[in-house]
């Protein structure tokens, strides 16, 4: 039971972030957008550390783990582009200021 509750908080919280985005485009006033959205983002941070707080490390440890690998997966696509030449090499030293490159030629 305490487990459901805070997957049901830790899902909330992204869903409340979800809301937030919508309140712009409400037919509400300027004052009362700003106090909407600040209040759907204090409800949205207090769901996300509640649950954190009911599901304990385990949780954060995987969801950084997920963050990291889909950043390890990003930087490798990024390398894997510029070996075969499709992506720009900002560190090249070969490329002397003042003269141009072969690939700014084209």
């Amino acid at each position: 039971m305490k487990k459901r509750l805070g997957q049901l908080l830790f899902i909330l919280s992204f869903a409340i972030y979800g809301i937030v985005l919508l309140v712009p485009s409400s037919p509400l006033s300027a004052g009362s957008k700003i106090l909407s959205s600040s209040i759907l983002v204090i409800l949205a941070e207090a769901s996300f550390w509640v649950s954190v707080l009911i599901l304990g490390r385990k949780l954060i440890s995987d969801y950084k783990s997920l963050i990291w690998r889909r950043g390890q997966r990003d930087a490798m696509s990024m390398i894997d582009r510029q070996e075969d030449g499709q992506g720009t090499d900002l560190c090249d030293s070969r490329i002397q200021p003042g003269k141009q490159d072969e690939r700014s030629k084209r």
